[in-house]
């Protein structure tokens, strides 16, 4: 039985003061080229050993669905994804997996974790030490505590990044932002966590991030929308080969070879007349009113 599905997101009731787990990540599934499927998931594995807290022996993972997919691996069976500047691996901050092609995205109670898949060929993922490999996606800030570079038409800022209501979860930047110096919706939630006046972990709230008609969508713990166009040159998509097509017959009358019969092809005709070669329209050896008549024939129909 695979190591997936008793993850969770941790969350806070205030009335109890405990701290409960709501259902954790869903699958994400992945049409590779040749046809098969694979499914990325967070999972846990004895390979790493947290030095002092056993919540961060959790991974991402890609699954494989059947036993031929990549060899000697059988249905069931895990791959470790490298996630970089991600808390992938905390196993009670396990949040929505979305992917768009090569990306995929881990939307944390924090930030919308992202990275772009790079190499899954067969040898790699089988240990924690040669993961899948992948280069990082700047992380977008939920709630960005205030820092020294901040640009309000981009949300874009060089600084590192410290979630605004819990300085335990931080970023390497650059990186994005969707509020500045305050906590994002629904707020902060008095008596939870560890000290008054902090938010927890937003367990409940619905955050995802997904692409949509070249947009990238990121939504936020309390169902507010962040959206990124991309400003530069998008990939062009494959364009079909056009198909060819024959060349269309000429037509005889067209005695001077301009594509189209007129008066001209006519008069042609005319100044050759009783000659041979170009305005022979009956190939008889001569030119004679029965070229003549050939060409007023399409002049006239």
């Amino acid at each position: 039985i695979p190591a997936v599905g008793y993850g969770s997101t941790e969350d806070w009731i205030v009335s109890s003061s405990s701290a409960i787990g709501v259902m954790g990540s869903q699958p994400a599934v992945k049409l590779l080229p040749d046809g098969k499927e694979v499914a990325y998931i967070h999972f846990r594995n004895g390979q790493t050993n947290p030095p002092s807290d056993f919540r961060w022996s959790g991974h991402m993972g890609e699954m494989v669905l059947d036993n031929a997919t990549v060899p000697d691996l059988v249905s069931g069976d895990l791959r470790f994804v490298a996630m970089g500047n991600s808390y992938a691996e905390i196993i009670d901050e396990q949040n929505p997996i979305t992917l768009a092609g090569n990306s995929l995205f881990h939307a944390h109670w924090a930030a919308s974790e992202g990275v772009k898949i790079i190499d899954r060929s067969n040898t790699r993922g089988i240990t924690f030490a040669n993961p899948i490999t992948t280069s990082t996606y700047p992380p977008v800030m939920r709630a960005l505590m205030n820092c020294s570079n901040k640009n309000t038409a981009t949300h874009y800022t060089t600084c590192n990044l410290s979630y605004v209501t819990d300085g335990g979860r931080y970023y390497l930047g650059p990186g994005y932002w969707s509020y500045w110096g305050v906590p994002d919706p629904p707020g902060w939630r008095v008596g939870s966590g560890n000290t008054a006046s902090t938010s927890y972990s937003a367990g409940f709230q619905a955050r995802y991030t997904y692409v949509s008609n070249g947009l990238l969508v990121v939504q936020g713990n309390g169902g507010d929308l962040l959206v990124f166009q991309h400003s530069g040159t998008p990939l062009s998509s494959p364009q079909p080969s056009p198909t060819l097509q024959p060349s269309p017959t000429p037509d005889p009358a067209d005695v001077n070879n301009d594509g189209t019969v007129t008066i001209s092809d006519l008069q042609l005709v005319i100044s050759r007349w009783l000659l041979n070669g170009q305005g022979d329209i009956q190939s008889d050896g001569k030119i004679n009113t029965l070229d003549a008549a050939a060409v007023i024939k399409v002049l006239l129909p």
